[in-house]
């Protein structure tokens, strides 16, 4: 098993808390869009993939159009940050090629690595560089969407009471 430097196992863990963080204000937009108070019984435990389908099938379906496209911009961002997000939380992880021998000569010192990932019903691989300055930027950027997302809910999502 390859080990990775305590830092870039910080920055996995900042990808990981962030991505749930952004899964959690995606659920309450779900919420907020269902307009029910068992709203919540339906977002439970749903993956990303669901949330994001329901809040844009629920978004076409309630929210007028300068809203939508405001939602749509931030379910889009989130979809290319949940790819990346993908790769170096389920990637099997490999020194990069140019720093393989490092394993063999007792280096601890790898930077780049290489993670590859199958992805479900396709029979190859995807694969792509990463380094802790990546991961650490994937971090920053999935935090930032989440603040951005949960700002939507709270501030430009109208709650029941306000919808005619």
């Amino acid at each position: 098993m390859l080990i990775l430097s305590e830092d870039v196992y910080c920055a996995v863990g900042r990808v990981v808390v962030g991505t749930a963080y952004l899964d959690d204000m995606l659920a309450g937009v779900v919420v907020r869009l269902l307009d029910s108070r068992r709203g919540l019984f339906v977002v439970a435990g749903q993956p990303y993939s669901y949330l994001s389908q329901a809040a844009r099938v629920l978004g076409v379906e309630v929210l007028e159009p300068e809203l939508r496209s405001e939602l749509f911009e931030l379910l889009n961002e989130a979809q290319g940050l949940h790819e990346k997000r993908d790769l170096v939380v389920h990637g099997i992880w490999l020194p990069h090629a140019d720093e393989v021998h490092k394993l063999f000569e007792d280096e601890t010192s790898i930077s780049r690595h290489m993670t590859f990932r199958r992805r479900r019903w396709k029979s190859g691989m995807r694969g792509e560089v990463v380094s802790l300055e990546s991961i650490t930027e994937l971090a920053a950027d999935i935090e930032d969407l989440a603040k951005r997302l949960g700002y939507f809910l709270a501030n430009r999502l109208p709650r029941q009471s306000a919808r005619s």
